[in-house]
């Protein structure tokens, strides 16, 4: 094992370089690798930053201590020890500090043979820390500052972060705990699942699905195919997927969907505008403005009682049209029943609600908000709610 300490406000050193020699590394084999433990170490003095640039796996954990702490751990493939010697030389680990950087980058010529996975704690009050690695998994957790992590190719995990998180990834799932912040997380194609966030919140995925727990501030959410769902969300929600089935259960502000191939539903919102090009429109407790359309599917609005309902629509063109109205809502309903024949079906518990052959229209407790349905291939139904 080789290990350096370095100090001062500004150092710039390759390990193995320092006087430690190749012949005294011990190199281990494993199975059909060669591995080398490297360990190092930098005093963080008034570094408040932390860069990493490096291929392979990467971990980084906030701690209470005043350096920054690297354990290397690289493998190769080999006939021989010396072979094995020749391709870890290859490839050195560095640590420099540059003003209020502290930087840790490996040095190779050209494409390298050789892997690792790089374990590093640093300072939790550190204010940026940027880590970046060609390829491998990337988990980071308790630091203070804002974050800033990217791979070209492996999964994301990230915790406990009390500032700022942007997370990129070519290709791999993006797991993220609780974020003070705001969070940007990005795959190229994977699930991404978010357990907390504190202010405003983007996720993007070319093809997987989105989990939210908790978003403190407006959520923009958009997935190339899978399924979208969101338990709570202090402010406005904006989800798109092209296939799967969107949710969001809780919404303080507006809540605006577009799914190309699946279902709908959402909880309580300020208003809501729903469209799907294939899939039912559940709408469960929910009150302000909506606006739902089906190319194909149901539609089911259980109105909120107690909360005031504004001018709103729903429309399928395949399917039912099912409104559950509390007995002491105000509002005015005009239904159209578009179907053929006598498929042009309207069902209301509503004495006011006067129903023909053309449609429905009523007002009740004295008329409200304009209610608009229009239906075809299938019924309407005005129910009220018990």
């Amino acid at each position: 094992m080789k290990r350096v300490n370095i100090c001062g406000l500004v150092a710039a050193v390759t390990i193995a370089s320092l006087g430690y020699g190749q012949s005294g590394s011990r190199i281990l084999r494993e199975g059909e690798y060669w591995t080398e433990t490297i360990t190092g170490s930098l005093q963080a003095a008034d570094a408040t930053k932390l860069r990493v640039a490096i291929r392979g796996g990467v971990v980084v954990r906030g701690a209470s201590i005043g350096q920054v702490q690297v354990v290397y751990r690289k493998r190769v493939r080999a006939r021989d020890s010396g072979q094995a010697r020749k391709l870890l030389d290859s490839q050195q680990l560095r640590l420099s500090r540059q003003g209020e950087w502290a930087n840790i980058s490996l040095v190779e010529a050209g494409w390298s043979l050789v892997s690792g996975q790089m374990e590093i704690i640093v300072p939790a009050s550190l204010r940026q820390s940027i880590i970046e690695t060609r390829s491998g998994n990337l988990n980071v957790s308790g630091l203070r500052g804002d974050v800033e992590g990217e791979t070209g190719g492996g999964e994301i995990e990230a915790d406990r972060i009390q500032g700022n998180l942007v997370a990129r990834t070519g290709g791999g799932s993006v797991q993220v705990g609780t974020i003070g912040g705001s969070a940007r997380l990005v795959t190229g194609g994977g699930p991404i699942r978010l357990t907390r966030s504190g202010g405003e919140t983007w996720i993007e995925t070319g093809g997987g699905e989105i989990v939210v727990g908790d978003a403190g501030g407006p959520l923009h959410l958009s997935t190339g195919a899978g399924n979208i769902q969101v338990t709570r969300a202090a402010a406005s929600v904006s989800a798109r997927t092209m296939g799967g089935v969107i949710k969001v259960l809780e919404a303080g502000g507006t809540v605006d969907i577009e799914n190309a191939g699946g279902g709908i539903q959402v909880g309580q919102a300020s208003s809501i505008r729903c469209e799907s090009m294939a899939g039912g429109i559940r709408l469960l407790g929910v009150s302000g403005e909506l606006s739902a359309t089906t190319a194909v599917g149901d539609i089911l609005a259980e109105l909120l009682r107690g909360h005031n309902l504004r001018n709103s629509y729903l429309s399928t063109s395949s399917g039912d049209v099912t409104v559950t109205i509390p007995s002491n809502l105000a509002v005015t309903v005009r239904a159209l029943n578009e179907s053929a024949g006598r498929m042009r079906r309207i069902v209301s518990d509503f004495p006011e609600i006067r129903v023909d052959a053309s449609g429905a229209s009523g007002q009740l407790n004295g008329g409200g908000p304009l209610l608009k349905i229009a239906a075809q291939n299938g019924t309407i139904y005005l129910r009220r709610q018990r």
